[in-house]
């Protein structure tokens, strides 16, 4: 299995819940080159440090704030399409931001906006490329590693890499921003909701 296979079920998913607000979540067949990545990495890493996003604990807690920044920048001015995603990443022996559609339901059925989604949030290029700025800066904290430099908190992810879980891997729920404005996560006000 691949992220790739991961997120078209999770768009299948996220349909069956009545989440994609009109939107088509499809992968583009062409796949981006490593030098590609690098440099839309590269244009996120400068955003990101330029709104105050430095360093490991900078980062922690910030997946939804930093991946709505980015996603409107690779969208916008990179000229890249690409897709917010939510769900968690998968070890054999942990999950962190442990996700389940069962949970989702719950949330889904009585938001609690007091206290975060329990979801981890990243964004998905148009190839299926995984590109999570805060992931590795939120286990950093949590996890006492250390507090580094944001460019060592970035995981760029190759979408048909077979998935192993002992190195772990991003496990999406659902795509797009229906799941974060139905939940609260997200008021109207911050959205561009043609993405």
């Amino acid at each position: 299995m691949t992220y790739r296979q991961l997120f078209e079920e999770s768009v299948r998913k996220t349909e069956q819940f009545g989440l994609c607000r009109g939107q088509d979540y499809r992968l583009i067949t062409h796949r981006f080159t490593p030098e590609d990545r690098l440099e839309i990495a590269r244009t996120c890493l400068f955003a990101i440090r330029k709104a105050g996003y430095t360093s490991s604990a900078r980062l922690a807690g910030k997946c939804i704030d930093v991946h709505l920044m980015l996603h409107e920048l690779i969208n916008n001015h990179i000229g890249v399409n690409c897709y917010v995603t939510i769900g968690d990443h998968y070890w054999h022996d942990c999950v962190y931001c442990e996700m389940s559609y069962e949970k989702a339901e719950q949330e889904l059925l009585s938001p609690d906006t007091s206290k975060p989604i329990d979801a981890h949030v990243w964004l998905t290029l148009e190839d299926g490329t995984v590109m999570d700025f805060t992931g590795e800066g939120h286990r950093d904290i949590i996890w006492k590693r250390g507090d580094f430099p944001v460019e060592e908190c970035v995981s760029i992810i190759d979408p048909d890499v077979k998935l192993d879980d002992k190195k772990g891997y991003h496990r999406p729920f659902f795509v797009g921003l229906g799941y974060l404005i139905n939940t609260g996560s997200i008021g109207a006000s911050r959205l561009d909701t043609t993405r």
